[in-house]
Order: structure tokens, then C-alpha cells, then sequence
């Protein structure tokens, strides 16, 4: 009965993170011919973020895209790679301040 139980949950769980990650794809700005994006990667603005082709972001990667990210063809992001566009001041006063610049990620990384 145990087992059972925990294989549903697990299709369950399993259902639910394949929904969120169709959502997820939905909103990346562009997203190149056969690139994929593994279902544990996360990301954050996903709408600042830019795919070419044949590219690969594999799990446990987070992407921080507030600052826009351009990643182009034939790139492969290994497991827990993170890739920030944002950042803060050091200083303890301005801390809550945030600032991006875009990072790109050429062709055949």
C-alpha cells in the first residue's frame, strides 16, 4: 500500500513540475530550434532570457536573467551553472538596490 502511494505522489509531483516547466518555456522571451532546457533548471525572468539554437541548460542550473541573458548557438550549460545578469552594491546601506547588465554567451560554448 506504501508503495503505491508513493508512486502516485511521485506521478503526481512528477505531472506538476512538467506543467510548470511548459509554463516556464511559454514565457522565455526566444527559444532557438531544438534547444532544451532540463525540467530542475531554474530561472528567474525567464522573459529576459534568449536561446539560439541546439542549445542545451541542463539541471540544477539557475539562470538569473533580470539583467537579460543572450545565449547563442550550440552552447551546452552544464549542471549547476549559475548565470547572473543582477547584482547589488556591497555596501550594507544600498543593498536592497539591484542593477543588471546583460550577459552573452556566444555561439559554441
Amino acid at each position: 500500500m506504501i508503495i503505491l502511494l508513493d508512486r502516485v505522489l511521485s506521478r503526481i509531483l512528477r505531472n506538476l513540475a512538467n506543467a510548470s516547466h511548459r509554463e516556464l518555456l511559454r514565457t522565455i522571451n526566444e527559444i532557438g530550434l531544438n534547444s532544451i532546457i532540463d525540467v530542475k533548471a531554474s530561472i528567474w525572468s525567464p522573459s529576459r532570457l534568449s536561446i539560439g539554437c541546439n542549445s542545451h541548460i541542463i539541471g540544477n542550473s539557475f539562470l538569473y536573467a533580470g539583467g537579460g541573458i543572450c545565449i547563442g548557438d550550440n552552447v551546452m550549460i552544464a549542471a549547476n551553472c549559475v548565470i547572473s545578469s543582477v547584482g547589488h552594491p556591497v555596501e550594507s546601506e544600498d543593498r536592497h538596490k539591484t542593477s543588471g547588465k546583460e550577459v552573452r554567451i556566444c555561439n559554441n560554448v
